[in-house]
């Protein structure tokens, strides 16, 4: 698949909106995309918590 914007070759699917607003791109979410983002989050939020945890205690 070719992702390049100035690409050559013609899309193997229609392009149906070449500029879509970011309403009509998030109503294009699914559930799985959701869950996504929620984990990532998750494990971000904590993983930095505990690594601030670790430098605080080591500081002291």
């Amino acid at each position: 698949m070719n992702t390049d914007i100035t690409a050559s070759v013609k899309p193997e699917y229609p392009v149906i909106d070449r500029n879509p607003p970011f309403t009509k791109t998030v109503a294009n979410f699914n559930t799985l995309d959701y869950f996504r983002f929620i984990t990532i989050t998750g494990i971000s939020v904590t993983v930095g918590y505990l690594s601030g945890c670790t430098l605080n205690k080591t500081q002291h």
